[in-house]
């Protein structure tokens, strides 16, 4: 039982693996150092480095622009009263890339946010989190489908590690939690109660040779009648 109580935890430990929180800081780019105007389109400068070129309507930066920031990171899309809002591409320093909707200079909407390291998430968000159903998939294959809330997993979901296991059920606060359905590549199969990714409560371990053991589980450990 502690191999199986290692795999939960490491299957737990995954699903802790992936943050996101996204702001744009619009406002605060750098001290301005110059503004032209051509015609329809509005170019500001900063000291710093940053650079906006695009349109603009009452002194604000309005409709399709492309916003520069000083160490690197850029904005290409809509905005709207100064800040992004519409469908934009944001590229990071670091080299991720986001595509999607933006809301008032946050990201909000349908979106997919590609990683550096090959991870890459498809779905929605909401005030820069990760919000509502969406997909993740890790540079490694691990593959996340089903509910998010403020950046955690929570709801129902299906969690799978490449030829080791996967986990289909519920999910609270970025933990297994709830009922679900844990198979392994062995054979080994577990139906029932999780807490805090492991066994809890009722339910029936399945394994590879055919035992059965039903009953009642508490953190983890089967309890003997």
């Amino acid at each position: 039982m502690k191999l199986l109580n290692w795999i939960v935890r490491f299957l737990q430990d995954r699903t802790d693996a992936f943050k996101l929180v996204l702001g744009i800081l619009i406002a605060t780019v750098g001290t301005l150092g110059a503004i032209h105007l051509l015609e329809e389109h509005l170019i500001e400068r900063w000291y710093e480095g940053g650079e906006y070129r695009g349109q603009y309507k009452d002194g604000e930066r309005h409709g399709h622009g492309v916003l520069q920031f000083p160490k690197g990171a850029r904005y290409s899309g809509s905005f709207r009263d100064g800040r992004p809002d519409g469908q934009g591409t944001l590229i990071l320093e670091s080299g991720s890339k986001y595509v999607g909707k933006f809301k008032d200079g946050e990201i909000h909407g349908k979106g997919t946010y590609k990683l550096k390291n090959g991870g890459q998430y498809i779905g929605e968000f909401r005030d820069g989190e990760l919000h509502g159903r969406g997909t993740f998939i890790s540079g490694d294959g691990t593959k996340y489908i089903g509910e998010f809330r403020d950046s955690d997993k929570h709801g129902w979901g299906t969690f799978t590690i490449p030829s080791e296991a996967q986990y289909v059920g519920e999910f609270k606060r970025g933990r297994i939690y709830g009922q679900g359905r844990l198979t392994f590549s062995s054979g080994t199969r577990y139906v029932g109660g999780f807490k805090d990714g492991d066994f809890h409560g009722e339910g029936t371990l399945i394994l590879f040779d055919g035992r059965v053991q039903k009953g009642t589980w508490v953190d983890g450990e089967y309890q003997e009648e």
